[in-house]
């Protein structure tokens, strides 16, 4: 049986695992939140940027729209940095990686909107059932799933 544990070698391929899972899991978000909630693409990361930046943001395009896709990809890639780092404890916790996106999906959406978002410029969310059930089903399809997917088929791959 081949072992889990993130060796210096394993370790060093991973980051461009990680790389992958960060952009492909940030291209789907933005893809997904721009679909279900109509939002146009440059709104969408100015509103991001408007985290960092406040609603100024929302007054020029340019320098905010690329802070809105540096934070945004940047934010995808460091929830891939944490998953491959605690692949070894989650295969032994839940083998399959559906179930490892599902709940690192459910787990994202804690950190991001409990603890993360309130301490930045926006304003404080109301949840509702229908809101948080959308997010969450958007997390796990375009977040948790993809990310659990490319770290598991990768190093599973590097062990043969």
């Amino acid at each position: 049986m081949k072992t889990l544990l993130l060796t210096p070698a394993k370790m060093a391929m991973s980051w461009l695992t990680i790389i992958m899972a960060g952009i492909v899991a940030g291209t789907l978000d933005a893809l997904g939140a721009i679909v279900v909630y109509s939002i146009p693409t440059v709104s969408l990361f100015q509103f991001i940027a408007s985290a960092a930046f406040g609603q100024v943001a929302f007054t020029s395009v340019s320098p905010y729209l690329w802070w809105g896709i540096f934070f945004h990809y940047l934010i995808a890639t460091v929830w891939a940095t944490i998953f491959v780092l605690f692949y070894p404890l989650l295969c032994r916790i839940a083998g399959s990686w559906i179930v490892q996106g599902i709940a690192y999906a459910i787990l994202i959406w804690a950190v991001m909107n409990l603890i993360v978002l309130p301490m930045t410029h926006l304003a404080p969310t109301k949840f509702s059932f229908h809101s948080v059930s959308v997010a969450m089903i958007i997390l796990i399809v375009m977040v948790g799933l993809p990310i659990a997917y490319i770290v598991n088929k990768r190093i599973r791959a590097s062990d043969k």
